[in-house]
């Protein structure tokens, strides 16, 4: 009766180990004394199962197996850390770089030549083509007026002369209607002349030659006219020459002064010159023929060839 209500009045299953409701009550009913709950449940069990009690070296057993398996853990933990130091660590640092250390880096000297030589082979591009552009102005100089400029030949209104070696322009005018007038001179000698175009002289070459002569003559002494002469020429014009002797009033240097009027039919345009020869100049001297000649090729780009200066090309008309 006793015992069937013992038995009801157990408290559940749920809330007491499975050995230490049998260990309780046994130790209580037999008068033992009542041991820890290790222990109880220690000797309950070999009871129950009748092994011999061992020494207690077997407890020690887990207490080293539990400091083995901390410093196991720790040791895993520590390879973890270190492998995720290496991984992550080693991922940043090849991130972080690639930027700045793309010189030096094997890895980031892959994408160096893409980057930067790109950038530096345009420029070499660029370089490269405007070397053969620098030959491209060699063609200018030859293409350059300076090798048609002859600093000897004057343009005159639709003349040009030459002049001759050794001789000097020593006067370059504009007078009347914006027309050129120069003056040369050889300093050996003194032979000198001077050219011009004009549009418009007397009607008559002749008549024209006399009052060139009248305007000059009063620059003279003691002087003595000739009487104007025709110059025969080839080509659609005309042309008569005169001339005086006297002593130049400035200097006392005697000389003869003579003047070509050559007029071409075109535009009715003449070519003028004043010839001045010194006393004691033979005709046939080189300042006289050099004279000569560059008044003859002037009248030829004037557009009219005097007959003489095919004829006896070595003396001056007048």
């Amino acid at each position: 009766m006793s015992a069937a209500h013992g038995r009801r009045g157990l408290p559940p299953e749920s809330e007491t180990d499975d050995l230490a409701p049998l260990s309780a009550p046994s130790a209580a009913r037999r008068g033992a004394v009542v041991e820890s709950d290790s222990a109880a449940s220690t000797s309950s069990g070999r009871a129950r199962r009748g092994l011999p009690v061992e020494e207690p070296r077997g407890g020690d057993e887990p207490s080293r197996s539990a400091w083995l398996a901390i410093a196991g853990l720790g040791v895993a933990l520590a390879l973890l850390i270190g492998v995720l130091y290496i991984v992550v660590g080693g991922r940043d640092s090849s991130a972080e770089p690639s930027p700045t250390t793309s010189p030096t880096g094997t890895l980031s000297a892959s994408p160096a030549p893409s980057g930067s030589p790109s950038s530096s082979a345009s420029p070499s591009m660029s370089s490269s083509p405007t070397a053969p552009t620098s030959p491209s102005p060699s063609p200018s100089p030859s293409a350059s007026p300076t090798p048609t400029v002859d600093p000897a030949l004057l343009t005159l209104n639709g003349m040009e002369l030459r002049i001759p070696e050794g001789w000097e322009l020593y006067a370059d005018e504009t007078i009347q209607d914006n027309r050129r007038l120069v003056r040369l001179m050889d300093p050996a000698t003194d032979v000198r002349v001077q050219a011009v175009t004009l549009p418009e002289v007397a009607p008559e070459l002749d008549e024209a030659c006399m009052d060139l002569m009248a305007d000059h003559r009063g620059l003279y002494d003691d002087v003595a006219e000739s009487l104007a002469v025709d110059v025969p020429v080839t080509g659609a014009g005309a042309g008569v020459a005169c001339s005086f002797t006297g002593t130049r009033a400035s200097d006392g240097q005697p000389g003869k002064v003579e003047f070509t009027v050559l007029r071409r039919e075109s535009d009715g345009h003449s070519l003028i010159f004043r010839d001045t020869i010194p006393g004691g100049i033979a005709d046939d001297a080189p300042a006289r023929q050099q004279l000569f000649t560059a008044e003859c090729a002037a009248a030829t780009s004037f557009g009219l060839t005097v007959d003489q200066c095919v004829a006896t090309p070595g003396q001056a008309d007048g």
